[in-house]
């Protein structure tokens, strides 16, 4: 554990060629001196995984099957030893789901993984809404439009009494709710009928971006003036 945070510190400071060699060298090291079956070594192999899923330049069929297998692994692992209902084994499932390349696959695994969450933590769980969140995207990526606007208000709504309705989180929900709501009213030929509410939605949205610095700020705004000049 003390090589993982020193691993943490000095990551901050390196390229991601170099964070790989770093945790890849950090696992196989306590994988040859504790073994496969132990939480210090699974706790090397899931941040060795997560740094497979930060961008390259270039897409590398060798690097997603690595990644793959070592949280197929790990969450193997971690089932065993500390049960399928543990945080550490529910989100070794999320990453593995949301980095899958086949759409049906993430799907159903986010919400396996969506199914667990709530019933071992709980649905206004910080983890869970995460994945309720992921799986969102999933459905809105396989043009279940209807079925991802359900789940994003859903999200947004329990977030605005868990976390309040400025925080960032609710904030970065409550713009992609708003985003396929648009979709969705627009592909029912409803947008000039919902126009004045999305545009009170979207106005409201982006101002409460732009009041807390928000990273999506820009793009709410842009949002509010495409609604406004339509």
């Amino acid at each position: 554990l003390t090589s993982l945070k020193s691993a943490g510190d000095l990551f901050l400071t390196c390229t991601i060629k170099e964070g790989r060699k770093l945790y890849r060298d950090l696992f196989e090291e306590s994988k040859k001196k504790l073994g496969l079956n132990n939480e210090v070594t699974l706790k090397c192999m899931y941040k060795y995984a997560f740094i497979l899923t930060l961008p390259t330049n270039s897409f590398d069929d060798d690097v997603e099957k690595e990644r793959e297998q070592l949280l197929r692994t790990c969450l193997e692992k971690r089932t065993m030893l500390l049960g399928e209902a543990h945080i550490d084994t529910l989100e070794t499932m999320h990453l593995l789901a949301e980095t899958s390349l086949y759409a049906e696959d993430k799907e159903s695994m986010l919400q396996d993984c969506f199914q667990r969450k709530k019933n071992s933590l709980g649905e206004s769980h910080s983890s869970t809404l995460k994945t309720m969140r992921s799986l969102g995207l999933a459905l809105y990526f396989q043009d279940k439009k209807v079925m991802a606007l359900s789940t994003f208000q859903n999200c947004w709504e329990l977030q605005r009494t868990k976390f309040g309705k400025n925080h960032p989180e609710t904030l970065h929900t409550s713009h992609t709710f708003l985003q396929i709501l648009q979709e969705v009213a627009k592909d029912n030929g409803e947008q000039e009928q919902h126009g004045e509410d999305l545009r009170r939605m979207y106005k409201e949205c982006a101002d409460r971006m732009q009041a807390t610095n928000h990273v999506a700020a820009d793009y709410a705004k842009r949002g509010f003036d495409s609604l406004t000049s339509t």
